[in-house]
């Protein structure tokens, strides 16, 4: 069943999905209030599993208060300390960097917690280095433009400009687009590197270009083969469901 991401959109839809007849349920993403109460009232009823989007809320006392529930993904906060770990296998002498974040999007919750995992990996390793983070409203057509916008003051203030951008919600090749843009007013955008999550069609040519240094990949796969296995397993021969967090692999070019 596929819902509009937006919250005022997908309200009848919850609705009309929780007064079926429903043995199990496999969610994703986590999008509002509306989602959550789903969460809650049908977590109660039958098994659930938040699939690769863990909320702040969704603790390890949470989850043993919702018995019926679990989540199976992968660690955000890792993925984001990774991240910086790319980075610094290519120059541990960066300066400063910015983070970008888009805040109304699909998956934005993890987002959040992997940009806070690469602020971390960078404080960890290269204390020396300066993070900007920037918050994006949402993905739209003009996006590239409007974060070009948003970076070219960075290249205007001090001698650096930026040696990396991070982008947290795995469309990396929208920062490697800013940039395109902003090189050709700002010279020494040119030479900023861009690294991200998974690798998306858009992605495959500043890749081979050298703009995008490098990326987090999942193992989707394996992950979405193991939310339907328990979820089987638990209907029809009432195996508890249990929480499983997979790791994911450094790309670096």
């Amino acid at each position: 069943h596929h819902f509009p991401i937006h919250e005022s959109e997908n309200t009848r839809s919850f609705t009309e999905l929780e007064n079926q007849a429903l043995d199990g349920c496999i969610l994703y993403p986590i999008c509002g209030d509306v989602c959550h109460s789903f969460i809650e009232r049908v977590g109660a009823r039958v098994p659930l599993v938040i699939f690769n989007d863990l909320q702040d809320y969704m603790t390890d006392a949470w989850f043993t208060e919702h018995p019926n529930i679990c989540f199976i993904g992968t660690d955000s906060y890792d993925e984001g300390y990774k991240a910086a770990s790319v980075v610094l296998a290519r120059d541990r002498r960066v300066r400063r960097l910015a983070a970008v974040h888009v805040t109304n999007d699909a998956g934005c919750q993890s987002s959040r917690i992997r940009v806070q995992g690469f602020c971390d990996g960078l404080r960890a390793y290269a204390p020396h280095a300066e993070v900007v983070c920037i918050e994006e409203t949402s993905l739209r057509r003009n996006t590239a433009s409007i974060l070009a916008r948003k970076l070219e003051p960075l290249y205007s203030q001090g001698e650096w400009g930026l040696d990396c951008v991070y982008f947290g919600n795995g469309c990396t090749h929208i920062a490697c687009s800013a940039l395109e843009k902003l090189a050709r007013i700002q010279e020494k955008a040119s030479h900023t590197v861009v690294v991200g999550h998974e690798l998306m069609d858009g992605d495959k040519r500043y890749l081979m270009e050298g703009r995008q240094c490098g990326y987090i990949k999942q193992d989707v796969y394996t992950q979405g083969y193991a939310a339907m296995h328990d979820m089987v397993s638990c209907i029809l021969s009432g195996v508890p469901l249990k929480k499983r967090t997979y790791q994911s692999s450094v790309f670096i070019r």
